[in-house]
């Protein structure tokens, strides 16, 4: 088999830009590879599921049957890269669930100046995934639990961790009798004996339940993104959207003046120790009060409105409010995403910069904004992954896409 230095990987994302790495680091350059300046061929790869015809999300690409390392493809499930003349590899793809495919990447067989590769991976028929969850809280799906499986038979060992939304994937066999083990710092060790039947469904793993230690606190730590589950019920009155027009040191504000927004919905006034807000509203759907935003905004006397989604806490608590920004010009930090954003505790960062948060499907997506420079937001991004928010990193928009900032 031929391996030649100078195969260069780049992962491309549809939100996110691309990011570069090289597998010619692992080697040391002869000359007559840097004279040649050899031609490059591009390939890219495309990942889904062989049912569903779904991209696979981050599968892996295996290039160590020819000396290199093994990459991860992106979030929408292509992998791209650039071959030198001579490179030929087989190539393991792989995801968890899903049986391994091995594809040979050839120079010499790629037709022009590159090629697409469109794979489609079945499911491993022994393949089943659960979730982790509190047992006080059971929407509250835990995120980073450690789990081992014991084949008791032939002493089999599987170890997997839960990811974001506490979701887990394991394999198991017929009538075999199994030991698990559950670990988490905030929750008292989990441990179940149970045994397969001739036939597997997977439901001896389908809903696994820890118990919280009774100190700690439901898990809430800065850049956290243990999920709880919503349905997105709201009922009225209680969490709502609406569009902020002004703020203002003042108890009482007169509506009258604003009678020409009534045509989008309701203006109310909505006071907040001794600020009142003046706001249209209330919209109990995200793209009714985005439609509404944006036929003010074209409003030159109201153009810089926003808007706002108004949250209930518990009975402890009063209620919440968060800024939507539906989109914003310059440069912003990512800090994490929720499905539940009742969680997200910002006070350690909120002084760097304003906070805001935007939506994508049932994710909340919180962002600290205001960064005309990215020299001023690469300073932030440091900062906040010090102070607990470690998968922080630069965005802006583009076009109606917020993506990634890549590192020169």
């Amino acid at each position: 088999m031929r391996t030649f230095p100078g195969l260069i990987i780049s992962l491309f994302s549809l939100t996110t830009a691309a990011q570069t790495a090289s597998l010619a680091d692992s080697f040391i350059p002869t000359e007559s590879s840097i004279a040649l300046n050899p031609i490059t061929k591009k390939v890219r790869i495309t990942v889904k599921d062989m049912k569903t015809k779904e991209s696979i999300p981050c599968f892996t690409i295996d290039f160590s049957s020819c000396g290199h390392p093994v990459y991860e493809s992106s979030n929408e499930g292509l992998f791209s890269m650039e071959t030198v003349e001579g490179f030929a590899c087989y190539v393991r793809i792989a995801k968890r669930g899903y049986a391994n495919l091995d594809l040979m990447v050839d120079y010499d067989k790629i037709p022009g100046d590159g090629k697409t590769y469109n794979i489609y991976l079945s499911r491993s028929p022994n393949s089943f995934s659960g979730h982790i969850r509190d047992t006080v809280d059971g929407n509250l799906y835990v995120s980073g639990a450690n789990l081992e499986l014991r084949s008791l038979q032939d002493k089999y060992i599987q170890r997997v961790e839960s990811n974001n939304q506490g979701e887990f994937s394991i394999y198991l066999t017929p009538d075999t009798d199994y030991e698990v083990f559950v670990q988490h710092p905030d929750y008292h060790p989990y441990q179940n004996k149970f045994k397969t039947g001739s036939e597997l469904d997977g439901l001896e793993l389908k809903r696994v339940y820890i118990s919280r230690i009774d100190h700690k606190k439901i898990p809430s730590r800065l850049g956290t993104e243990v999920a709880v589950m919503r349905k997105d019920k709201r009922l009225e009155g209680i969490n709502y959207y609406s569009v902020q027009i002004l703020a203002k040191h003042s108890t009482e504000i007169n509506l009258v003046g604003f009678k020409d927004l009534e045509q989008y919905g309701e203006v109310f006034l909505e006071k907040d120790g001794l600020v009142s807000k003046v706001k249209v509203g209330k919209f109990f759907d995200r793209s009714m009060a985005e439609r509404a935003l944006s036929k003010i905004n074209n409003k030159p006397a109201y153009h810089d409105a926003f808007l706002t989604q108004s949250l209930a806490g518990n009975m402890n608590h009063k209620k919440q409010e968060r800024v939507l920004q539906v989109r914003e010009a310059g440069y912003m930090v990512r800090l994490a995403s929720y499905l539940n954003p009742d969680i997200f505790d910002g006070t350690k960062v909120e002084m760097l910069g304003k906070l805001s948060s935007v939506q994508k499907n049932e994710w909340t997506i919180m962002l600290l904004s205001g960064f005309d420079s990215l020299d001023e937001a690469r300073i932030v991004e440091s900062r906040v992954k010090d102070l607990g928010f470690k998968s922080a990193y630069v965005v802006q928009y583009n076009g109606e896409q917020l993506q990634k900032v890549p590192r020169s």
